[in-house]
């Protein structure tokens, strides 16, 4: 599939016909062939009108169409609220619900209607069936059909839902008794039932939009805007069931939610493209993937354009998401095409080109898989979180991410288990152990000893060490160590396991050590058995501020390669922040590394390493910044090994928040 633009735009009835025209001119500019339409003038108009005034918004979307598509342009429709206003306005006036969402605390949200409620299931049958007449081919409902509602936590708990509850799963629960069992971070009966019950319930509304949609326009497609899949879990949701729901029978339509709305914070980039990534690979086969690419609020003070319209386009590219769904323009911006983003997108447009050309549409990821799991909510307390962030677990994948290990959402031999994998479905652990090489961090291994698996991991887990006995890290003379071997670190770890290695074939790679170099415990232990390999982490991975170090990502390199038997995908040697993306074109064997940029440094003078899993000679090509397709001189790289390895230098850096392709062909 080719790359392709499609600018989310607000077009209410307040918009003039010259906007209109100058919408079409914007398109032409940058040759988009859709826009993604928001027909409502928030936020002087409100999503949600009274029925009488329905028909006139369905008129001039109508209009609005049909304009667009006589200048070879197709439009969609973004329906940008439907479970949590933020205008209090929006709902009671034209909609009149009975029935407010309740949250975890209690606190009633007055605006926002509950689910459940009858009043606005039936504005719900009402307004997606008006939406059909507006002969939009593919609507979008936005990333609020989820039950958390993010300022409030965890909903709903209004008396609709506990009477319903207790109706289909046979119990007598009061609200705090229900809160109190959601409350509690281990598995439980009541907490399994109420995550289902809210899948369900979350389910029936989407069949209820699909069907009206359907009673007056049988051909469109109905689709979600996803977010984060954890956030998601609050509310039991599974990912591929209520995109099929939405699709009603016709090909799946999805967004997939990326977030990352400012660029203050880099560390929610990489998170937002992994998390782009593992929504992905839930979706049905033949779905149909736009990316998120969103400032809010919109304009130049939140996010950089080139931020918006150059690196973002670039990571969703390496993720094999080739229609860029980008909302950048405030509600009064006029969009023409004179607008900056025109000739922004266009110079940066070979580049796209060119890097769209080389991701395969049928490839696999290669890399290290992090087992996640949706039913994460589970295993999680439902409570108020302090920021909606804090709910998002998302060290893992980033912290081995910023270490150079390339990860991947398909299966792979060599795996990593948190305690979440473990706590989710304990009975998985042994098919998990028996199947895959594994790296296991500390609080898994906590629990996977409780189960009585220990012997599966070669340690037992003894408590707890003092912040004094695991202040340094001796790395032993093995090969795992690297250029670092029998040489002392500052660990930068916060809280460290005291591990016991059982069996003869355990072994400690490095140990903890106080400040007077007096070991106190084992730190990495490997372990063998039955052609299986587990290495253990006597520490957590999700720190990704004190626990990154140049010594910690060559270990972690060594043990995983140990782990897996082959070398790495891809990894850069002593730089920073540089996260590969690897896929493998199934039909050739061809591989397309792309590396990511994450950080303020240029990536220059390391070395790129690539696993070359064929005999023979290789070629080896990278992107230019021009998108011009060009081979890697001769003399800076060589092939040793089964590996290639590149001195990256000149055109094949990787400039700060930017993005380099190569490809790797027999």
């Amino acid at each position: 599939m080719e790359h392709r633009w499609v600018p989310r735009v607000i077009y209410g009835t307040y918009a003039t016909e010259e906007r209109l025209q100058g919408l079409v001119r914007f398109c032409r500019a940058i040759s988009a062939e859709e826009v993604m339409l928001v027909p409502c003038d928030t936020p002087r108009e409100p999503v949600w009108l009274p029925r009488e005034r329905i028909p006139e918004r369905v008129r001039h979307t109508r209009r609005t169409i049909e304009v667009l598509k006589e200048n070879g342009i197709e439009a969609s429709i973004n329906v940008v609220r439907v479970l949590m206003p933020n205008r209090e306005s929006e709902w009671r006036e034209p909609i009149g619900f009975r029935q407010a969402l309740v949250a975890l605390s209690g606190y009633q949200e007055e605006f926002a209607p509950c689910p459940l409620d009858e009043v606005y299931r039936d504005y719900m049958r009402f307004f997606f069936a008006r939406l059909g007449e507006t002969g939009a081919p593919k609507i979008l409902v936005d990333d609020d059909f989820r039950y958390e509602y993010l300022t409030r936590g965890p909903a709903c708990f209004c008396p609709l839902h506990i009477q319903e509850f207790n109706k289909r799963h046979a119990r007598d629960l009061t609200r705090e008794q229900l809160v109190e069992a959601c409350g509690d971070a281990a598995p439980n009966a009541i907490k399994r039932d109420w995550l289902d019950f809210k899948r369900t319930t979350l389910l029936e509304l989407a069949v209820l939009m699909e069907q009206a949609l359907h009673t007056t326009n049988k051909e469109a497609r109905l689709g979600i805007m996803l977010t984060s899949v954890e956030a998601a879990a609050y509310g039991g949701r599974k990912t591929r069931e209520l995109v099929e729901a939405f699709a009603g029978g016709l090909r799946p339509l999805v967004r997939v939610g990326q977030g990352w709305y400012q660029d203050y914070d880099r560390m929610l980039f990489p998170w937002g493209v992994y998390e782009t990534l593992f929504q992905k690979a839930l979706l049905p086969e033949d779905t149909e993937v736009y990316a998120e690419i969103d400032g809010y609020p919109h304009g130049p003070f939140v996010k950089a354009s080139r931020m918006l319209l150059d690196y973002q386009v670039k990571a969703n590219l390496i993720c094999n998401v080739k229609q860029q769904s980008v909302w950048g323009f405030s509600p009064e911006e006029h969009v023409d095409e004179n607008h900056p983003f025109a000739a922004k997108i266009c110079k940066y447009g070979e580049a796209h080109r060119a890097i769209a050309a080389a991701i395969p549409d049928k490839g696999r990821m290669k890399g290290i898989r992090v087992v996640r799991s949706e039913d994460v909510g589970l295993v999680r307390p439902q409570k108020l979180p302090s920021w909606p962030y804090e709910i998002f677990g998302h060290g893992v994948p980033v912290f081995l991410w910023r270490l150079g290990i390339p990860i991947t959402c398909d299966d792979a031999p060599t795996i990593v288990l948190t305690k979440d994998s473990v706590l989710i479905d304990p009975a998985q652990v042994e098919r998990y152990l028996g199947e895959h090489h594994a790296l296991i961090t500390l609080d898994a291994v906590r629990a996977i000893c409780e189960v009585g698996l220990a012997d599966r991991i070669g340690v037992s887990f003894e408590g707890m060490l003092s912040p004094r006995e695991c202040l340094f890290e001796q790395l032993a003379d093995h090969p795992a160590s690297g250029d670092y071997a029998a040489r002392e670190f500052h660990s930068r770890v916060r809280a460290a396991g005291r591990l016991v290695p059982r069996g003869a074939s355990a072994v400690a790679i490095s140990h903890f050590a106080d400040a007077d170099g007096e070991a106190a415990a084992p730190g990495i232990v490997l372990f063998e058995k039955a052609g299986r390999r587990v290495a253990v982490l006597p520490y957590e991975l999700g720190d990704l501020y004190f626990l990154p170090t140049l010594f910690r990502k060559e270990q972690l390199r060594n043990v995983l390669e140990w782990l897996n038997g082959t070398p790495l995908p891809a990894f850069v040697d002593r730089a920073a922040d540089v996260c590969p993306v690897v896929w493998e074109d199934a039909a050739t064997g061809r591989r397309v590394v792309s590396l990511l940029n994450i950080g303020h440094d240029r990536v220059e003078d390391c070395d790129l390493t690539m696993e070359k899993p064929w005999q023979g000679r290789a070629s080896l090509r990278y992107i230019t910044d021009r998108g011009a397709a060009q081979e890697a001189p001769a003399d800076s790289w060589r092939e040793e090994n089964g590996r290639v390895i590149l001195r990256l230098s000149g055109e094949t850096g990787v400039n700060p928040f930017d993005v380099r392709v190569f490809t790797l062909s027999p």
